[in-house]
């Protein structure tokens, strides 16, 4: 990912000279009211958008090709902070003595499951924090085009979760959300104790950066419309 930060709008406006954008997919607008526009996102699910064909040569160097008839939608999910689809796409071979796929039946058709998540992004968005060397995080990076008086151009920014203090005065204060996993049912339920107890060991190491009760452990509740793929609820699940 390439931008510019600079006061300087020379850079952005460089960065966009030099770099272009790829477009993934066009689409066509069925409807348009109050400055809301409404697209059918059906043919980007069911389409080799993902270039799975080149991924696919690792399996056979002759290639396979994207099969539409034989592909399609098989779930989708909306919830108040994001969507999830899952989409059955198959794939056929070019050359179908160079496959040997044992759990497939019919060589001719090979499917493959595609999930895809659409995440809303917060109306008040959270300060962003520099990666410390010291410490291991997800991240993600960057190229800023505008730090040239500085050692390389990359920036670096940590995953972390939203704990922001009750009373930001107190060296020592509950968040005004802690983090919250749920124990799913497909644990079994002689070992729930033992994975709440790891879970909620965390909190020592919070303790140590200023918040209380930081993490909750809480068993997965008996409503049916609770479900695993809303964002709201982090999981931890038995495989």
């Amino acid at each position: 990912r390439i931008i510019s930060n600079g006061a300087d709008s020379s850079y952005k406006r460089a960065v966009d000279l030099t770099f272009g954008n790829s477009v993934l997919q066009a689409f066509k607008i069925e409807s348009e009211k109050d400055s809301t526009v409404l697209i059918d996102m059906a043919p980007f699910f069911v389409s080799d958008a993902l270039d799975l064909t080149t991924r696919m040569k690792a399996v056979s160097s002759k290639g396979f090709r994207f099969d539409k008839e034989r592909s399609a939608i098989t779930s989708h999910k909306a919830f108040p902070q994001n969507m999830e689809v899952e989409a059955l796409l198959t794939f056929s071979p070019n050359d179908r003595d160079n496959v040997n796929l044992s759990t497939v039946p019919d060589t001719r058709y090979v499917p493959i499951s595609v999930h895809y998540s659409f995440l809303e992004l917060p109306k008040d968005p959270m300060r962003p924090r520099l990666v410390d060397d010291r410490v291991g995080y997800f991240l993600e990076a960057y190229k800023d085009m505008s730090r040239d008086s500085k050692d390389d151009y990359w920036v670096r920014y940590i995953n972390r979760w939203r704990l922001e203090k009750k009373d930001p005065s107190a060296a020592l204060s509950e968040p005004k959300q802690p983090i919250v996993y749920y124990l799913e049912n497909t644990i079994p339920v002689e070992w729930r104790p033992y994975v709440k107890a790891g879970i909620e060991e965390w909190n020592k190491a919070f303790e140590k950066a200023g918040f209380k009760n930081a993490i909750v452990a809480k068993d997965q509740p008996s409503d049916p419309d609770w479900d695993a793929e809303d964002a709201r609820y982090s999981t931890i699940r038995w495989i």
